[in-house]
């Protein structure tokens, strides 16, 4: 019941202060911008860290072992930090890059259904170049250098997806015409 109040409490906030702080932010210069985002994502790592130091220790009830390893080979992992630096880099990234994109001049994703359909396999390509690429390349585990090119590798698929594709088009002219106001 509580995760439900939690919900509730965040979509009221979220739409009761989405205006007012999209109009402050777009107030704010692009360096002001990429560090409200970096601390934005540190929040989240801090929050996310200590939901974890709290769970440290935590027994899964056996049978929920056992019903886990019926579905695959995989045990699950309640207490894994990995996510948490997953969501603060992508959330990072993905502020950097919608600052990144509007201070060039915005981007309208407006267009035919031919060159929506070619922005998004390019888009898709580069998310599966950045996420599984990098997923070969970084190691896996835990600790301070793989927490940290983890946030690292969400946080380039979150920029590639506001702010390297957006500009790809704009090069490359997949876009319907010169005008690139942001409508995000």
């Amino acid at each position: 019941m509580l995760g439900w109040v939690i919900g509730a409490v965040l979509v009221w906030a979220f739409s009761r202060f989405w205006d007012p702080i999209a109009a402050w932010l777009g107030t704010q210069t692009f360096a002001q911008q990429t560090v409200i985002a970096f601390i934005v994502s540190m929040i989240f790592v801090v929050l996310g860290m200590l939901v974890v130091s709290l769970r440290n220790g935590y027994q899964v009830p056996a049978l929920w072992i056992d019903n886990a390893l019926l579905a695959g080979d995989v045990m699950p992992a309640p207490v894994d930090p990995n996510g948490v630096f997953t969501s603060a880099g992508t959330v990072f990234g993905l502020g950097f890059g919608l600052a990144w994109i509007v201070s060039l001049g915005g981007y309208q994703a407006t267009g035919p259904v031919w060159m929506r359909a070619l922005r998004y396999v390019i888009g898709l390509v580069g998310i599966l170049i950045l996420w599984m690429g990098l997923g070969q390349v970084f190691p896996r585990g835990d600790g301070l250098l793989v927490y940290s090119l983890r946030f690292i590798r969400y946080a380039l698929v979150g920029w590639w997806v506001t702010g390297g594709a957006p500009w790809l088009f704009i090069r490359f002219k997949i876009v319907e015409d010169g005008r690139h106001k942001s409508s995000i």
